[in-house]
């Protein structure tokens, strides 16, 4: 089995949105820096983001658990179970998993430079905290992807870190959006 469709089979995102997310990789090999992912779940998207082997993708996630949303629909993302991800993910040596609240876990990313920066965490707290942090390192030219950009308090917590800034949704993704930095 291939890569991407490993991706796919382990991911609740659209399969196209897989295919965007391997392209906007390849796009990406000439900006400087590693990937982060922003909510990871069973590392489908995680898998995904490996299509360039030279950088690293950083994914951060409970893996298990639920830090937001109880009772609002969103329990089926906290049936993760760590050790079953590890043992799908050791093929893949440039993905290293983060483990935790993104309050707790992100603040402590070191200061280098990033490409990528995806964006599937559903919620505000962990959209501002990850935008505050990693933005600043993100490479002139890099890109930051948001899944779920049609959630209000993705929106919001975006305009209140970046601002009015240019976020485009992308031709071939209803609820894809993203964002060039200068």
């Amino acid at each position: 089995m291939s890569f991407i469709e490993l991706a796919k089979q382990r991911s609740i995102c659209h399969p196209n949105n897989i295919d965007t997310l391997v392209r906007i990789v390849n796009e990406l090999k000439s900006v400087s820096g590693d990937i982060v992912e922003c909510g990871s779940y069973k590392c489908g998207t995680t898998i995904a983001l490996t299509a360039d082997p030279l950088k690293k993708v950083y994914a951060f996630d409970m893996f298990g658990g639920l830090p937001y949303g109880e009772g609002a629909g969103w329990e089926h993302l906290g049936d993760g179970n760590f050790e079953e991800i590890q043992s799908v993910t050791v093929q893949f040596p440039n993905i290293v998993l983060v483990r935790g609240r993104h309050e707790e876990t992100i603040p402590k990313f070191p200061n280098q430079p990033v490409s990528l920066i995806f964006m599937d965490s559903d919620f505000y707290a962990s959209h501002k905290v990850c935008l505050e942090h990693l933005w600043p390192m993100l490479s002139s030219g890099g890109m930051v992807v948001f899944h779920d950009w049609a959630f209000e308090c993705v929106q919001q917590a975006t305009f209140e870190v970046l601002g009015a800034i240019g976020v485009q949704q992308f031709p071939d993704s209803k609820n894809m959006w993203f964002i060039v930095k200068a």
